[in-house]
Formats: C-alpha cells, sequence, structure tokens
C-alpha cells in the first residue's frame, strides 16, 4: 500500500523515436504531497522543452483519435514500430 513509482517518458526515446527532439513527462504515484512539491519544483529548475519539445510532448500524450483525420496513419505508424520491436 506504501509504493512509490516515479515513472518517467521522454519523446526521443519512447516509440515515437523523435530523436534530437527534447520533451517529456514525469509522474509520481504514492508520493508525499510535499515530497512530489519539491520534487517537481528541483526537475522545473533545469528541465524546460522549448515550443517544440512542449508541442511533442503535448502530441505525445494527446494521440489522434478515432474519427480524426490523422488516427488511422497514427494507428498504423504505431503498429510497424511497436512490432518491429517485438
Amino acid at each position: 500500500d506504501n509504493v512509490e513509482l516515479a515513472s518517467f517518458h521522454s519523446v526521443s526515446k519512447g516509440f515515437l523515436g523523435e530523436c534530437g527532439r527534447r520533451g517529456g513527462f514525469v509522474e509520481l504515484v504514492g508520493f508525499d504531497e510535499q515530497v512530489k512539491q519539491q520534487l517537481y519544483k528541483l526537475a522545473s529548475v533545469n528541465l524546460c522543452s522549448n515550443i517544440e519539445g512542449q508541442v511533442m510532448a503535448y502530441l505525445m500524450t494527446n494521440p489522434p483519435q478515432p474519427g480524426d483525420e490523422s488516427y488511422d496513419t497514427y494507428v498504423n505508424e504505431r503498429e510497424a514500430i511497436l512490432q518491429s520491436l517485438a
């Protein structure tokens, strides 16, 4: 019940593989709220993506949805990449 989990994801190192793009996110689960605040403050001092990196992180966390014009292309490319890694 007292498990602390830190999850990091980078635009350039995930399955999107956008090499050279600087953007990503961290999620902290199960951490004391004061600890989370201090870790986020410490990280934000040194880590602030430029606009391009922020856009890439947004697109990574909000992919095309069914009905979107680019949805089929996105799914096909995502599946091909993931299959190549299997």
